[in-house]
C-alpha cells in the first residue's frame, strides 16, 4: 500500500520542499512525499538560492508554491517529518494522533544512524516507513540527548552560506533516513537519460565526486558532449 510523507517547515519555500525532493529522489514508487508550512507563504516558489542548489543537484524547483499545513495533510500522512521541535509541537496540536509518526529530520535521522537493519529485499519502502515509528521510538531514550541537533536553523531571506548549510544539513539527514527507508540492498541503478541544464554539475552520487562513476568501474557519468546525464538510484 503506498506511504505518504509529509515534511514542515515555517513559510513551506525553503526548508521542506527541499526535504522533500532529496526525498523523493532517494525512495521508489510506493512513497509519496509532500511538504508544508505552518505559516506558509501560500502560492509563493522556492526561495531563489535554495531553487539554485536544487537545480545543481538536477532536481526540478520551479513548480513548487508554497501552501499552509492543515489537520487533514497530517491525517493523511504515515510519517510527519518537521525542520524543528516548534513545528513538531505544532503538527501534534493540530493532530494529536500523530505524535508517534511526527519527529524533527534531525531527530529522525540520529535515531535511524544508531541501528542497523537487516534488509528485507521484498518489502518496499512504504513498508519500511509503517515500521520506523516502532523503531525510532525504541531507540529515542538512548540515543537522543540534550546536545543532539533537533532543529534545522531557517536560512529565509539569510545569506547565501546560510542557504548552503541549510541545504548540507538537510541533504545529510536526508540520506540518514533513506539508509534505512530505501536501504542499498534493496537499490538498483538507473541511468536517466534526461538532460539537466547545460553547465550544471552532474548530481553527486554517494560516495563519489560529482559526474562519478556509481557502478565503481571509473569513468564518467556525463556524456561526451552536450547537456549531461545522470545516474539515480531507484
Amino acid at each position: 500500500m503506498p506511504s505518504q510523507v509529509l515534511t514542515v517547515c515555517t513559510g513551506n519555500v525553503c526548508r521542506s520542499p527541499t526535504a522533500e525532493r532529496l526525498l523523493s529522489i532517494r525512495s521508489d514508487t510506493s512513497v509519496t512525499v509532500s511538504s508544508a508550512g505552518t505559516h506558509a507563504l501560500e502560492g509563493a516558489p522556492l526561495d531563489e538560492p535554495m531553487a539554485r542548489l536544487l537545480t545543481v543537484r538536477g532536481l526540478e524547483a520551479s513548480t513548487h508554491t508554497g501552501r499552509q499545513l492543515t489537520a487533514a495533510m497530517i491525517e493523511q500522512a504515515d510519517l510527519v517529518l518537521t525542520m524543528s521541535r516548534a513545528q513538531r509541537a505544532a503538527v501534534v496540536t493540530l493532530v494529536p494522533q500523530a505524535v508517534r509518526r511526527t519527529y524533527t529530520l534531525l531527530e529522525l535521522a540520529a535515531l535511524l544512524s544508531a541501528i542497523d537493519l537487516p534488509v528485507d529485499p521484498d518489502e518496499s519502502d512504504a513498508d519500511r516507513i509503517a515500521r520506523l515509528p516502532e523503531i525510532a521510538s525504541a531507540q529515542r531514550v538512548r540515543t537522543i540527548t540534550p546536545r543532539t541537533p533537533l532543529d534545522i536553523p531557517d536560512p529565509h531571506g539569510r545569506s547565501e552560506r546560510a542557504y548552503r548549510q541549510a541545504f548540507t544539513t538537510i541533504d545529510t539527514a536526508v540520506a540518514a533516513v533513506a539508509r534505512v527507508v530505501h536501504p542499498p540492498a534493496a537499490r538498483r541503478l538507473e541511468w536517466s537519460p534526461t538532460l539537466t541544464e547545460r553547465g550544471a554539475r552532474t548530481p553527486p552520487f554517494p560516495g563519489g565526486g560529482d559526474g562519478a562513476d556509481p557502478t565503481g568501474r571509473g569513468g564518467s557519468s556525463s556524456p561526451r558532449h552536450g547537456g549531461r546525464r545522470s545516474w539515480r538510484l531507484r
